[in-house]
């Protein structure tokens, strides 16, 4: 029988791993800038440039099965087998705009790159290929949930209307491109720029306790160690700012609108300091989220309220000057 993890979550470490090793698959055609633990941007602008130069998809005599597999937006057909001929047409057309050909040479790059990840990394990924970041998983959403097959689609709903159904960010975001409002760029980032550990508690789980909270807090604070710790030792780089976040509620609550407010600090390197930092800022934040500033929290009892989520992260990351430095992670 195999022993699973004790700290009581999901241990993503492993997950964390494969998908820096998918992102250096990537990074071999273009500049990437990871998004998400498992999603990552890549910019394929001069990949695809240079093939158009060199060997234009119209001038192939056949397209891959990867490539033909391609769902091109706007392209309907009967079956699978007339999907895929359509596919390799609209792919290899002599007659498409310059911008339908990077679009071409972009499909056929990545299923170049989805079949090397699958032969070095043994694992499957989806990609989308559009003209900017608004492509991908979001466009197919796009056009399932609400019928919008281009960017100008999106003028006739509100933004109120887009922040309901994609949350505020990307509800405001995708307003502004149907206004023609994208500065983005491909950032060019392999490496996060913060570390996090978090866990919910919803419910009936809800934590209620200061016991409970301190146990779970030691726990998410040694896995964020151990992250930071792993940067520091790969990457050479050091995070400068300990954070603690939370969400909270109260059994009797005239004041259901306020938030439970994140408390940071300077991050002190090695599991106990983070720990004992961690459990003052999250006090610190409970004194104020109740609203007595004065009253000690320590103990086992609760005054009404209880933890639905906790989190902890690191931030501020940075590159260690060339001056030889040595931190020791206990």
């Amino acid at each position: 029988m195999t022993e699973g993890p004790t700290q009581g979550k999901a241990d993503l470490n492993i997950y964390r791993n494969a998908g820096s090793e998918v992102v250096s698959i990537l990074a071999r055609k273009g500049r990437c800038e990871r998004a998400s633990i498992d999603e990552v941007y890549l910019d394929l602008t001069d990949s695809a440039e240079a093939m158009l130069r060199e060997t234009p998809p119209e001038s192939l005599e056949s397209i891959n099965e990867e490539a033909r597999k391609s769902h091109i937006l706007g392209l309907k057909s009967e079956d699978a087998n007339d999907a895929q001929e359509n596919a390799s047409k609209w792919l290899r057309r002599s007659d498409a705009n310059h911008q339908d050909k990077l679009l071409a040479c972009g499909a056929l790059i990545v299923a170049e790159l989805r079949m090397e990840v699958l032969k070095e990394a043994q694992f499957t990924c989806s990609a989308g290929v559009a003209h900017n970041k608004l492509g991908g998983k979001l466009g197919t959403s796009l056009q399932t949930d609400l019928g919008v097959n281009t960017v100008g689609d999106l003028l006739k709903f509100s933004e109120e209307k887009l922040q309901e159904r994609f949350g505020i960010n990307t509800g405001t975001w995708l307003w502004n491109n149907a206004r023609g409002i994208n500065g983005e760029e491909v950032q060019g980032r392999l490496l996060p720029k913060s570390h996090g550990a978090g866990k919910s508690f919803p419910g009936p789980r809800a934590l209620k306790t200061i016991a409970s909270v301190q146990h779970w807090l030691n726990q998410l604070c040694d896995e964020l160690n151990e992250r930071i710790c792993f940067d520091l030792d790969q990457n050479k780089r050091i995070a400068h700012t300990l954070t603690v976040y939370a969400s909270a509620y109260k059994s009797c609550d005239s004041e259901s609108y306020k938030k439970f407010p994140s408390k940071s600090c300077p991050l002190r390197y090695g599991t106990a300091k983070i720990q004992e930092d961690a459990f003052n800022l999250f006090q610190a934040g409970l004194r104020e989220y109740i609203g007595s500033p004065g009253v000690k929290t320590l103990g086992h009892h609760h005054n009404g309220w209880g933890i639905t989520s906790l989190s902890v992260s690191a931030s501020k990351i940075v590159a260690i000057p060339s001056v030889s430095l040595m931190f020791i992670c206990l």
